[in-house]
């Protein structure tokens, strides 16, 4: 494997940020002098059947979406005698895991900040047909220009079994939903960014008994412990929680309910729940108090068509340009969250 200093696919490695069982991660520059992340793959990994076509696909899935809110892989070679993968370069960000390592969980408007966009990055995810397959503490960089999840495409590829059919979050302990097969779901990324939600405002893992940073994707032991999670964010956690996976909110209807959208607004458009979440935060005064967590499990309004009755929809059965907006309560400067522009 090439050290600082050596050239890797029009890469110069210039900082080594370290190394698990997993690769190696180095700081590095294109020949324009941008900075990257370039993550090799260990030998181990790259010798496991299947895994440098896995990669490859991961990556092609990869380059389907984009938002502030993802770090997701700008360039790979699968096929290089140590594979790897570079990443936009993020400053003055550190792993969601080493933030509570400290001691310092997330509260306020930096926990609802953090909600807000992991929910965004999962919502791109799946609106591109992508599962996550890896929300948790460690792939999720918290810093004070926001919240951005790591694309799964580099951690999935290093742990995807041979035969590709292991879930890549399926705890040491879980309760098994009844007839859901071996591969995660869009639902089980649902769950697991709940749980990460909990862990975020917490310290703690959502379930007494399961290792706190790693992903859970399924329900574990008796239920959830929502203890230390405010409200409202509590509310909409543990509709993710469910242990009924078809009951679980998708990750667009939740990040509407963050936004403030009840079920008397017409669910938008991705790209505007994508544009409002980017601007979530900059206007100090402006955030939820409440939300509705009664459209996550109802749905919201559908579409005034003339002739037509109004009626509920989800997100699977349409959306609207028009109706709707953003039901964010005003909050004076002395009530936390800030004062002023």
């Amino acid at each position: 494997m090439a050290g600082v200093g050596a050239s890797v696919g029009g890469y110069r490695l210039v900082e080594d940020l370290g190394a698990d069982s997993r690769g190696a991660c180095f700081r590095v520059l294109d020949d324009g002098g941008t900075p990257h992340l370039l993550a090799f793959a260990s030998a181990e990994a790259a010798d496991v059947p299947g895994f440098r076509d896995g990669l490859g696909r991961s990556v092609d899935l990869s380059a389907r979406v984009s938002s502030f809110s993802l770090l997701t892989a700008v360039d790979a070679d699968p096929w290089a005698a140590a594979p790897w993968v570079a990443f936009r370069h993020v400053e003055h960000v550190v792993p969601l895991d080493e933030r509570l390592a400290g001691g310092n969980p997330l509260a306020g408007r930096e926990l609802y900040r953090f909600a807000v966009h992991t929910a965004t990055a999962l919502a791109v995810l799946h609106d591109a047909g992508v599962v996550h397959h890896a929300v948790n503490w460690e792939n999720v960089l918290v810093g004070d220009g926001g919240v951005i999840v790591v694309d799964g495409v580099h951690a999935r590829a290093v742990e995807i079994a041979s035969d590709g059919r292991r879930s890549l979050l399926e705890p040491r302990q879980r309760v098994p939903e009844p007839g859901d097969g071996c591969r995660t779901t869009r639902a089980d990324d649902v769950f697991a960014w709940a749980v990460t939600a909990v862990g975020a405002a917490t310290g703690r893992s959502a379930f007494p008994g399961s290792a706190p940073r790693h992903a859970v994707a399924r329900p574990v032991g008796e239920g959830p412990d929502l203890r230390g999670v405010p409200a409202p964010l509590s509310s909409v956690l543990a509709a993710c929680l469910n242990r009924d996976a078809g009951r679980r909110p998708s990750a667009r209807r939740v990040l509407a309910v963050l936004l403030g959208y009840t079920r008397d607004d017409v669910l938008p458009e991705p790209g505007e729940l994508h544009e409002r979440s980017g601007r979530f935060g900059t206007r100090k005064r402006w955030m939820p108090l409440e939300v509705d967590p009664g459209a996550l499990e109802s749905g919201f309004r559908a579409p005034f068509r003339e002739g037509r009755r109004p009626t509920r929809v989800s997100e699977t059965e349409g959306f609207g340009s028009g109706g709707g907006g953003l039901n964010l309560i005003w909050q004076p400067p002395d009530m936390e969250g800030g004062d002023g522009d």
